[in-house]
């Protein structure tokens, strides 16, 4: 009960907004930490190379690169990815869910990255 007291005591009723980019946030330490972005501080290291990452988040990831793990599995086929937002992104194409809208025309993607291909057609 102490935990969630005081992880919604981390939300603010106003938006924390990124004085360097549109980033914007309720939560004070989502702000901090997504300014370290902007400072050039990777305080995580990979123990095995010479990657450092700005997010322990960040470091957990790549650290899958060097064991080739793959924690996150399709529920639909044998899919694995290293992130998560990658196999939610994943299950929306088998889900047929496109929420990415083109500004130019009625395409529609199932993953930001998608859309941000199809843009370049705009061009």
């Amino acid at each position: 009960m102490k935990r969630k007291k005081a992880f919604m005591a981390s939300f603010t009723s106003e938006k924390l907004c990124c004085h360097l980019c549109s980033y914007s946030s309720n939560r004070h330490g989502d702000l901090a930490r997504h300014l370290t972005t902007h400072a050039g501080e990777n305080p995580f290291a990979c123990p095995c190379c010479s990657y450092c990452a700005t997010t322990k988040e960040n470091l957990i990831s790549h650290l899958c690169r060097h064991t080739g793990e793959r924690p996150y599995a399709c529920p639909y086929c044998s899919y694995t990815a290293v992130q998560s937002s990658t196999i939610k992104a994943h299950v929306r194409m088998h889900q047929g869910e496109k929420p990415y809208k083109c500004s130019f025309c009625p395409y529609r993607a199932a993953s930001n990255s998608t859309l941000t291909k199809h843009l370049v057609k705009h061009n």
